[in-house]
């Protein structure tokens, strides 16, 4: 982030401001696809982390939301090479079944009525695909699952650092599908992609995310940018065939028929602005007023700031400087800059810090200048936050 603010020449505050509105763009696109055409699709999951890895949170006791492994499934178009869902969250039979009716969602009516399976789909060996599957989809569709077989496994049934390959079995779930096509090569190939692309997703990066809704905004980005913006490279020609020449290939979403031309750049910048016109709109539709406290504003003594745009809330009380009796820094914009947040007052620390929780769980905190215990430090006070 520090890398991309230095080389625009801008802060990482609007950076970071970028990266929630073409994410928040890239994220309502992928959720806005529907009746995806394809008979072949492969699902899998990769292992992502945010702020720390789960041996450390266990090494230091600690219990924290929104932080530790974070596993990405995703599926895959076998035939185009587009990558059509996306899910995070942890390695449970919830979340999987979680992420099959995602995919659900995005594939026509014909491949749930159909008296034939039109549609095959292939996971990996792990055991919680095998139950969200059945759940979701049950004998509507064919589905396969490639085990891997390993030398050594640990008393919970997963690979240890020790484990080497020693073989693998194709397993036929529902329907009927040929061995050939029971495998997961393709979206291991569009893992390799990612994470040579995003430093995010790496296994030994200091590049990680810190923070949950921007590693799947981020995510998405790249998804975006991989399907409609990323040419696919040639494939050669079928084994026996007079004609030698390559097969030239375009986008993934050119391929799947969902996107007519290339994107570029300027491709994303007006999806970006559409989004954020839409957004303009709603707001200015619809007043958001979250639950404020039906009483006399002078004599409410703590208050809550929250600006929505940053997902950050921060208690103070009324006669912080930043406060103000709920008005701002600048009495409400005499400096002429803009009210960007919202003001809550409250009667109590306590109910103004629930609330302030409540709509920031991950990014709430108490003003450092007029709440906590002042702790001396050379010629300054500094204000700790006990919480």
């Amino acid at each position: 982030m520090r890398d991309v603010a230095r080389n625009a020449k801008a802060t990482e505050k609007t950076i970071l401001r970028l990266v929630r509105e073409t994410g928040g763009a890239c994220r309502e696109l992928l959720e806005s696809l529907r009746d995806f055409e394809t008979d072949y699709i492969q699902v899998d999951e990769m292992w992502t982390y945010v702020g720390l890895k789960d041996k450390t949170l266990s090494r230091l006791e600690l219990k924290r939301a929104g932080v530790g492994t974070y596993w990405c499934f995703t599926a895959v178009c076998g035939r185009s090479k587009f990558l059509l869902a996306y899910h995070f969250g942890k390695r449970t039979r919830h979340q999987a079944r979680i992420f099959f009716q995602k995919l659900s969602q995005l594939l026509p009516e014909k491949v749930f009525t159909s008296r034939v399976p039109i549609l095959s789909l292939i996971t990996d060996g792990w055991r919680g695909y095998r139950v969200a599957g059945e759940d979701v989809f049950g004998n509507s569709i064919n589905r396969g699952m490639l085990v891997k077989q390993y030398s050594a496994l640990d008393e919970k049934g997963e690979t240890t650092p020790a484990s080497r390959w020693v073989g693998e079995l194709r397993e036929v779930l529902a329907g009927s599908l040929p061995a050939s096509q029971i495998h997961t090569a393709y979206a291991e190939r569009t893992y390799l992609t990612f994470r040579q692309k995003n430093n995010r997703i790496s296994r030994a990066t200091a590049g990680f995310s810190k923070k949950l809704s921007h590693h799947e905004l981020h995510f998405a980005m790249q998804i975006v940018f991989y399907n409609f913006c990323t040419e696919l490279s040639p494939v050669p020609p079928p084994a026996g065939s007079e004609d030698r020449s390559w097969r030239k290939r375009s986008t993934p979403a050119v391929e799947a028929g969902v996107a007519d031309e290339v994107w570029d750049a300027k491709a994303l910048v007006a999806l970006t602005d559409d989004y954020l016109s839409r957004q303009r709109k709603l707001s200015s539709e619809e007043i958001i007023d979250p639950a404020p406290i039906h009483v006399d504003a002078n004599g409410l003594p703590f208050w809550v700031y929250w600006n929505d745009s940053q997902q950050k809330a921060k208690v103070h009380q009324a006669s912080c400087t930043n406060c103000n009796h709920g008005t701002g820094k600048f009495s409400g914009g005499t400096s002429g800059k803009p009210q960007v947040g919202q003001w809550i007052g409250f009667p109590t620390k306590e109910e103004a810090q629930a609330r302030a929780a409540e709509l920031e769980p991950y990014s709430y905190s108490l003003c450092k200048m007029c709440i906590g215990t002042p702790t001396f430090h050379g010629s300054r006070v500094y204000r700790r936050n006990r919480g």
